[in-house]
């Protein structure tokens, strides 16, 4: 398939093109403006230069693809929001690219009709997705487990020094308000 003359158009004309449609705050004759102002329309450049007509199917594709990005994104951020939110911030960003990258192909290819998405990538895409889930619980349970075992040894460690500020409380060494200032401290260490 041929590329469009706005798609070959200089990256940054391109990215400038898109901005603009995407804020929506200029007109397909605005951008045509900008557009001549670069010297990227037909009148400039009638070999590769870009007509008005053609820049509006580029900019209604653009639209549609935009609109199925966003689509495919809510999509991944409803499988992943369903996860613990306690993942790191890295993994959930990441594996909402990939899965966004996985759902825009498939979107893509089957409106293409072109599609040879087939029941074996679709279980291979859930299958994926029930993997990550199962991966962050066993992340956060390996974390509870670890924190528990912590916590068990903080207490068996301060257990003596327990003992000896429960003592000199007793003997007069330490004011009762003291002592139970300490203990208090002591018992919300954060493991």
């Amino acid at each position: 398939m041929k590329r469009s003359k706005v798609a070959r158009l200089p990256l940054h004309v391109r990215a400038e093109i898109e901005r603009a449609w995407r804020e929506g705050k200029l007109t397909l004759d605005e951008i045509m403006a900008f557009a001549r102002k670069e010297k990227v329309d037909v009148e400039s450049d009638p070999v590769n230069g870009v007509s008005r007509s053609g820049l509006h199917r580029y900019l209604q594709s653009f639209g549609e693809q935009a609109e199925r990005m966003r689509q495919a994104e809510s999509m991944a951020g409803s499988v992943l929001g369903s996860l613990s939110e306690s993942t790191g911030g890295n993994t959930r960003r990441m594996l909402t690219h990939l899965l966004t990258m996985v759902a825009m192909r498939l979107s893509s290819e089957a409106e293409a009709g072109d599609s040879k998405t087939g029941p074996k990538e679709l279980m291979f895409l859930a299958k994926a997705i029930r993997d990550i889930g199962g991966t962050f619980k066993s992340e956060i349970d390996s974390e509870a487990a670890l924190r528990k075992l912590i916590a068990a040894e903080v207490q068996k460690k301060a257990a003596p020094a327990l003992d000896a500020l429960d003592a000199a409380a007793k003997a007069g060494g330490l004011a009762p308000e003291t002592a139970k200032a300490i203990r208090q401290a002591i018992a919300e260490i954060d493991v």
